[in-house]
């Protein structure tokens, strides 16, 4: 078995987020770090990623934002946002943008794995109060979070 195979069975699965175990910024930038690698359509740098603690926004955000307790206990979001606009339109090319995107999510969670880490991934949020709650652009429009942590096993 090779040895993403053997990192992914032995992560267990998701069990709910540690309490206070954080994740290093040296680690974040890794998982950021990794979408480099994706082979996209679009260039990496034409989404944008934005890099949340939660220490002041985890209630907030897990209860009026995600609407889900299962990650209040998570250390770090990250926040995969298009930055052209073009998710907000009704063709082939928004259907693109969410597939890069989904990719780029992908791959920060493997190697979120590979750090010992577990994820969950939300496609389903209000984007609107997100933007408010974190002082977003309106230029950007939030398509996908990944909420990180240690296991609490």
């Amino acid at each position: 078995m090779s040895e993403l195979l053997n990192i992914l069975r032995d992560s267990g699965g998701f069990s709910g987020f540690h309490r206070t175990k954080s994740i290093s910024r040296e680690v974040s930038d890794k998982i950021l770090y990794s979408v480099n690698f994706c082979p996209l359509s679009h260039k990496p740098d034409e989404f944008h990623y934005e890099t949340v603690w939660l220490s002041d926004f985890i209630n907030t955000i897990t209860r009026d934002i995600l609407k889900n307790n299962i990650v209040k206990d998570a250390k770090t979001l990250i926040v995969i946002s298009d930055k052209q606009g073009t998710f907000l339109q009704k063709n082939n090319k928004r259907d693109v943008v969410v597939s890069d995107i989904t990719l780029c999510a992908s791959y920060m969670m493997l190697t979120a794995v590979s750090y010992g880490l577990i994820c969950r991934m939300f496609r389903e949020f209000n984007r609107d109060h997100l933007r408010k709650t974190l002082g977003f652009s309106s230029e950007y429009e939030p398509i996908i979070i990944l909420a990180l942590g240690h296991s609490k096993r």
